[in-house]
Order: structure tokens, then C-alpha cells, then sequence
């Protein structure tokens, strides 16, 4: 419950019991109260446990949603074999993505242009983190950032100790 004051603003109006001064009586009633919290969540939590649709199940994975009603009799009650196309036979890891191979340090600038100037940046290189490969000994760390309608890049170099 709300009320109005001289002034136009609005304040709670707490309701205070006699009861609620007893410390013993509170603790006993919020015990209580958590007990009974407790309880309704741990029947609420074995009631859903347990119990799965009535049916057949199987691990097949079909390839396209239309092919769950015509799943072949021979895949029924198959145990051995990966569970789905190409899992368990990957012995390599996956190739880097192709905008990621396209930094902007080493990249060749027109002939019109000024050689220190790098040209402007893919939108899926900013923000990103470049290490190039270590020659003479330095290792060349690369952050783009946009700042508005400006791109900076920073270039760190450092030496690498044999």
C-alpha cells in the first residue's frame, strides 16, 4: 500500500505485526517456511525425474527432417559405428578460416598510394588479435580497432630470445 504526502510524491506504508519482534517466533516461522519450500521443490524435482514418453528410441539421426518417418528397419538396434556422420573419424584438426588468413600488415598497397599508409580493413579483421610468424628474431603482434569512421591499427614488436 501506497500513500500520498503534502508534497505529491508517493511512500510504502510497511505494515508492522507484534510478531514479528519475537526473534525465537520468527526464526521458528521461517524454518518452517524454508522446510515447506524445500519440500514442494524436491517432490516438483521426482515427479519430472524419471518419466520419458512412451516409444521406441534409438540413435539414429536423420539428415533431413522429412526422413524421420521413413528411418530404415537395418539402423533400428545398431550399437557399433559413430552415432553420426563424420564424428570419431576427424584425425586432424579443422583448417583456419579464410578471413583470418588476410591480415593487412602484409599486405600488398597499389602502386598510387603511399607504402606506409595500410589499407582499410575487412569488417571481420577488426578486433581481432594478428601474430606473424617470427623473422629475424621479432615477432610482430597486430590489434585493428575502429573508432568511429576511423580504423587504427597498432603494431607491437617485440624480440624473441633463442
Amino acid at each position: 500500500p501506497t500513500v500520498d504526502n503534502s508534497l505529491g510524491t508517493k511512500n510504502n506504508v510497511v505494515h508492522v505485526k507484534s510478531s514479528d519482534f519475537d526473534v525465537i517466533q520468527a526464526l521458528e516461522l521461517d524454518q518452517a517456511n524454508s522446510r515447506h519450500r524445500q519440500n514442494q521443490l524436491e517432490s516438483a524435482d521426482t515427479e519430472s525425474l524419471g518419466q520419458s514418453p512412451p516409444g521406441q528410441y534409438s540413435r539414429y539421426i536423420p539428415s533431413h527432417p522429412s526422413d524421420v518417418q521413413r528411418r530404415p528397419a537395418s539402423l533400428e538396434c545398431r550399437s557399433s559405428g559413430p552415432v553420426a556422420p563424420g564424428i570419431g573419424t576427424i584425425n586432424q584438426p579443422p583448417l583456419l578460416p579464410p578471413h583470418l588468413l588476410q591480415g593487412i600488415l602484409n599486405m600488398d598497397t597499389g602502386v598510387h598510394c603511399d607504402p606506409n599508409l595500410l589499407p582499410s580493413p575487412n569488417h571481420v579483421i577488426v578486433n581481432h588479435l594478428y601474430a606473424l610468424s617470427i623473422k629475424d628474431g621479432v615477432i610482430v603482434l597486430s590489434v585493428i580497432t575502429r573508432y568511429r569512421q576511423k580504423f587504427v591499427s597498432t603494431v607491437f614488436y617485440k624480440p624473441i630470445q633463442d
